[in-house]
């Protein structure tokens, strides 16, 4: 399994479907994705779906993560009015050239639940016995064990720092 080089949040910015011209060949559809969010912001990269039957069902998936939401292959309605999860890996094409190219696989965008007011003083109360039950092992903040104000900045092989670079711990 490739490792994953890169990952940003984008959205849909273009598509083109493209018909085969050659006998065998199955149509493609061509996603441009535009980072929307951190420091790839801006930059284009272009998503190939295959539509072979092997691979159609994962091609409608990726589609539907990106906002399609009717049934016309052809049209595509809704296509890039939600953002997306992209994730970057470097792969082998074609298989056994030894040319390594990026591929992009697409995700919905999750985000995380979080507590609403009403639900506070429920999910409090729930936990009050622990808390009482653990206060006894509350550690005290000191000069030993004082936490930073600022976190240091993760460093590459050479020293210099990652954030930004494929990889790096900025996505």
């Amino acid at each position: 399994m490739a490792e994953v080089s890169d990952r940003f949040i984008a959205q849909a910015t273009g598509h083109e479907i493209v018909m085969p011209d050659k006998e065998g060949k199955h149509p493609q559809i061509v996603v441009t994705l535009t980072a929307v969010e951190g420091p790839r912001s801006g930059r284009s990269v272009q998503k190939y779906l295959s539509l072979h039957p092997n691979a159609a069902e994962i091609s409608a998936k990726q589609l539907r993560a990106m906002g399609w939401r009717c049934n016309d292959i052809t049209k595509l309605e809704g296509l890039g009015e939600v953002k997306c999860q992209v994730t970057e890996q470097m792969r082998e094409y074609p298989p056994g050239s030894g040319k390594m190219r990026p591929d992009y696989a697409i995700w919905p965008l999750t985000t995380r639940n979080t507590l609403r007011d009403e639900d506070a003083k429920k999910f409090a109360d729930r936990f009050k016995a622990l808390a009482i039950q653990t206060k006894d092992n509350v550690i005290a903040v000191t000069d030993d064990n004082r936490a930073l104000v600022e976190l240091p900045q993760p460093q590459g092989m050479n020293g210099q720092s990652d954030v930004g670079s494929p990889g790096g711990a900025d996505f």
